[in-house]
């Protein structure tokens, strides 16, 4: 099952997208936030054309775990994700995903705009290999 990683944000979203067999995620893209509508059109878009048998989606909880304003945001969001495609969504707790995205994109190589360029579809990777590596996906 391929499976479509999203790092929400509320100025960009980064994704990623998983092998057709679950195992490695690869960045896809990066979306620009252009209104609700244009979000929930651009992501079911993606879905269909990677073909995507469900959804992970980063969750951002505080540093004791409990949700703030935009774990509540996400878990919305999930929610009409799931009722719009009809697919599984997953929620990953997303602590520190941005930094190890950057971490790994400076020993890549990447600095200043092309880090910047890369850090959302980057986080959704680490968002989506996180789900890869310890979920029970059947």
């Amino acid at each position: 099952m391929i499976y479509l990683g999203i790092d929400y944000g509320q100025k960009r979203t980064g994704i990623a997208v998983s092998d057709p067999d679950g195992i490695l995620a690869f960045p896809r893209t990066t979306l620009p936030m252009r209104g609700r509508k244009a979000f929930f059109a651009d992501i079911l878009a993606l879905a269909a054309q990677e073909k995507a048998g469900a959804l992970v989606l980063g969750l951002p909880l505080r540093r004791d775990g409990t949700d703030g304003e935009t774990a509540g945001l996400v878990r919305g969001l999930a929610e009409e994700l799931r009722r719009r495609l009809g697919l599984p969504v997953h929620l990953v707790e997303e602590t520190l995903t941005s930094w190890e995205a950057e971490q790994r994109l400076r020993e890549a190589g990447k600095s200043g705009r092309g880090l910047r360029a890369l850090l959302d579809q980057a986080a959704a990777v680490t968002i989506l290999e996180t789900f890869l590596r310890g979920a029970d996906k059947h």
